[in-house]
């Protein structure tokens, strides 16, 4: 009887009170993401002034399908829900985890408490 394979997806979160730590992985992964496919492959952008709607907005036009580059690393930082009113929010993300293709990485930088 085969076993089920749970499907593995490419979502990541870095959060923490070491903002020297945190900065580092993070140009680490943005550095060999880059040098490994390319630099137009990396987008990255904070969320702390955008409302809900636009970084849905943002982060469905970030991963739309691209003639360039299949592979997409994606970071976004403080871009998840901080209040329980902002459903709208917290279900795309939810369906977002649950859709990502193997070749689109999201990483979720939170520095806001």
């Amino acid at each position: 009887m085969p076993a089920e394979q749970s499907k593995k997806t490419n979502v990541y979160l870095f959060y923490g009170e070491d903002d020297f730590s945190l900065r580092r992985k993070i140009e680490q992964w943005k550095t060999e993401f880059a040098k490994k496919y390319s630099v137009a492959a990396v987008v990255f952008f904070d969320a702390a002034d955008l409302s809900d709607a636009e970084l849905i907005k943002k982060m469905e036009t970030e991963l739309a399908p691209s003639l360039f580059s299949s592979k997409k690393l994606l970071i976004i930082r403080d871009g998840l829900p901080k209040k329980s009113d902002q459903e709208s929010l917290a279900s795309f993300l939810l369906q977002l985890a649950a859709s990502l293709s193997a070749d689109e990485f999201v990483v979720f930088w939170q520095t806001a408490k």
